[in-house]
């Protein structure tokens, strides 16, 4: 845990008002393949000031998307023609979003990650009605960095735990939690010298259950039901996600590029460059886009604008 605390200092640096070449130890994390991307057009679609931290995306019923600002304590509605408006003003750092058929689903930190390692004292679920209001919010003592969250086809709804290195299941009527899977994958590499994740983004396709690992750089997969988890594709690191139909991931890299990983665990580029800190991606409402939210590169220590964008022409 040395290295989280080291990483914490850097990144309040940054928060609050910048830092040097020198302080800014986090790498460019997500390298991806060398493969040469195809030429994918990127359009703005929000920009926001330097130190915004979008964290994840997911879309509203009535079709915008709700996007967690961190540092902001916000669940921000925006539309795809770049309309932004505050949904829901929140009492803690908002991480995951999830919208399902009856709520929202959000995993929050009472207190900041670059306040110190206290935040991870503070893990809580809240429950929000599709207008904006808090139903219940859920203490999560035993959990250590709620993040990713996703609803399976069963409905049962489950969140990675990135530093705890475990995934909860959730109860959708209360916000409790209760260990679903663990095992050494999900945990933060322990030869990893600066702090990065463990098990991040988590989605399902096809029976299976996908989980990325920050730290380890890798998605893993297995049955939904249960098994070992077994190596799906090794990205050089990665963030959030989302899994097309036939299987293809196109995954966030907290880097500069945009990643996508065959069915095979092929990997390539979308773009390898401009994704400036990308956190989260869903499909455009037309099915031809990506929309990527990112952070302005603010773990780097040379924070930019940050953005919401539409990556088109990125298919093979």
């Amino acid at each position: 845990m040395v290295s989280f605390f080291k990483a914490v200092v850097i990144v309040s640096a940054v928060v609050i008002g910048g830092c040097s070449d020198q302080e800014a130890a986090a790498p460019d994390q997500m390298t991806g393949s060398a493969v040469e991307p195809a030429a994918a057009s990127v359009e703005t679609i929000a920009t926001f000031p330097p130190g915004t931290f979008l964290e994840n995306i997911d879309r509203h019923p009535d079709g915008s998307l709700l996007v967690t600002s961190y540092f902001d304590k916000k669940l921000l509605r925006v539309t795809e023609e770049g309309d932004v408006t505050t949904f829901a003003a929140l009492a803690d750092h908002p991480v995951g979003v999830l919208v399902t058929d009856e709520n929202i689903v959000l995993s929050m930190h009472g207190a900041s990650f670059a306040d110190g390692p206290g935040f991870m004292e503070t893990n809580s679920i809240a429950i929000l009605t599709h207008d904006g209001e808090t139903a219940i919010q859920t203490a999560a003592p035993d959990a250590k960095f709620l993040n990713g969250l996703h609803q399976l086809p069963s409905g049962d709804i489950v969140v990675a735990d990135s530093i705890a290195g475990v995934i909860w299941s959730v109860a959708a009527e209360t916000g409790e939690i209760d260990l679903w899977a663990e095992g050494e994958i999900l945990t933060i590499d322990g030869d990893d010298a600066n702090f990065v994740p463990g098990a991040n983004g988590i989605k399902s396709q096809g029976g299976d259950l996908f989980v990325s690992n920050s730290s380890r750089g890798t998605i893993y997969r297995r049955p939904i039901e249960g098994g070992a988890f077994a190596l799906h594709a090794e990205t050089g690191g990665v963030d959030d996600f989302v899994i097309d139909d036939d299987g293809t991931i196109y995954a966030t890299s907290h880097g500069a590029s945009l990643l996508r990983v065959g069915p095979d665990g092929a990997v390539s580029n979308v773009i390898s460059e401009g994704c400036d800190g990308c956190t989260s991606d869903v499909f455009s409402a037309d099915g031809d886009g990506l929309i990527v939210a990112n952070t302005g590169d603010v773990l780097a220590g040379n924070p930019k604008d940050t953005r919401i964008f539409v990556v088109k022409n990125f298919a093979d």
